[in-house]
């Protein structure tokens, strides 16, 4: 069973593969750009956009649950914005 909805991939016209390796990809990005502090609301702004995303995509389930605590974290993030060691200025 895919974690890909059927109709994204018509929408998109490209194999569920292929959009699990693009959402994986940006997944490293952003969390990258999280990790080293680089505009980190901005970033965090996006990575709950794609969660949503997700989290809408699957439904109510266990990964749903995990993914919903995430976009909490990154919800903190804008919040509270970059810490005392990122790259972000003060």
């Amino acid at each position: 069973a895919s974690l890909v909805p059927p109709k994204a991939v018509h929408l998109l016209n490209i194999s569920s593969e292929t959009i699990m390796k693009i959402s994986g990809s940006v997944e490293i990005i952003l969390a990258v750009l999280l990790l080293v502090g680089a505009y980190t609301r901005i970033v965090a702004g996006i990575v709950i956009l794609h969660l949503a995303g997700i989290i809408w995509a699957l439904g109510y389930g266990d990964l749903a649950v995990r993914d919903f605590g995430l976009l909490l974290a990154a919800a903190s993030l804008i919040l509270s914005g970059a810490g005392a060691w990122s790259l972000d200025p003060d």
